[in-house]
């Protein structure tokens, strides 16, 4: 079965394009769709998306789980999911 892979621009930047798997995508749009603070992650996770480094990414998305200070349980749920959807593809 091959994977759908899409070329999806998630740089500011002209001409920086990376290719994506369909979880990969999905998970990407989950954590841009409902980050409360997008400055606070986004820029991370797209430079380290953008850069081949989707370990880093992984680890950048799981540490966005505070609301005004405080840790949330269901955003760590939440971006516990989006991480190992983006990194092994578990829906």
């Amino acid at each position: 079965m091959a994977a759908f892979v899409y070329r999806f621009p998630i740089a500011d930047l002209p001409h920086s394009h990376v290719y994506l798997t369909q979880n990969e995508f999905d998970a990407l749009v989950s954590f841009v769709s409902f980050v409360y603070n997008p400055g606070k992650g986004w820029p991370g996770v797209r430079a380290a998306i953008n850069s081949g480094d989707k370990r880093k990414a992984v680890r950048i998305i799981e540490e966005q789980v505070r609301s005004k200070g405080k840790i949330m349980n269901g955003l760590v749920k939440r971006r516990h999911n989006e991480a190992m959807l983006l990194q092994e593809g578990r829906y």
